[in-house]
């Protein structure tokens, strides 16, 4: 196209020039979106491990039993997706972010949820709920409805800059339950953007458990390294 010529198209990622106008990244910067083996990782905690199901840190702490799993590593140009959703100048990257995540449930064969819930915006009330863009669209694809069920406390702020150790001590009252909801009998996919430690995805099952549903599962775009 002629505006191509005009304004070459560059990748989000290394800003080299991509071959089409539809194309976000390079074709070096592809490989950061190879779906992550679930197969190798603990189904709770999401670490890696070889021929089990279960890490051995999940079986003695007796975790909550909620799995999770990620689409993606949080390297590359996966960072660039997601820091570029975050600042809210790009809200269609929801779309290709619910499109790995659709493609990871189909590997993780998980049952089909009835409900899929977003954690909440943590940046405040001017900020992109860049979660609540994803889940609404991953609610699209698989023709299920959307809701905003939990509910953050004001004064909880950003964890951009807290440590791992931090972030795992933050309070499960930091989030709860929209008032008058019932959830029982129905499975439930909570969804969000990076999973980290795991703590903000366990703190809103806690307060998803409160309204009894069936089971609860959660799945991210991406997943820091450990």
């Amino acid at each position: 196209m002629l505006i191509d010529l005009i304004f070459p198209l560059i990748c989000l990622h290394c800003e080299a020039e991509v071959e089409e106008s539809k194309q976000l990244f390079c074709k070096g910067c592809s490989p950061s979106f190879e779906l992550i083996d679930p197969t190798s990782r603990c189904v709770f905690c999401f670490n890696e491990m070889e021929n089990q199901k279960v890490c051995a840190e999940c079986k003695i702490n007796r975790r909550p039993r909620l799995k999770m799993a990620s689409a993606l590593d949080y390297l590359g140009a996966v960072c660039s997706l997601v820091k570029n959703l975050k600042d809210g100048k790009l809200p269609y990257l929801a779309q290709t972010a619910a499109a790995f995540m659709v493609a990871q449930l189909i590997r993780l064969d998980w049952p089909t949820p009835d409900i899929i819930v977003p954690v909440p915006n943590r940046n405040g009330f001017f900020s992109t709920d860049h979660a609540q863009l994803i889940a609404q669209d991953l609610a699209r694809r698989l023709n299920k409805p959307c809701q905003s069920l939990i509910k953050r406390r004001l004064g909880d702020l950003s964890q951009a800059r807290l440590s791992k150790k931090q972030r795992s001590q933050l309070p499960a009252d930091s989030f709860y339950l929209k008032k008058g909801t019932v959830l029982d009998g129905k499975l439930i996919l909570l969804v969000d953007d990076v999973l980290t430690t795991g703590s903000t995805l366990h703190n809103c099952f806690q307060a998803l458990s409160e309204a009894f549903p069936a089971q609860t599962y959660a799945l991210t775009l991406a997943r820091t390294i450990i």
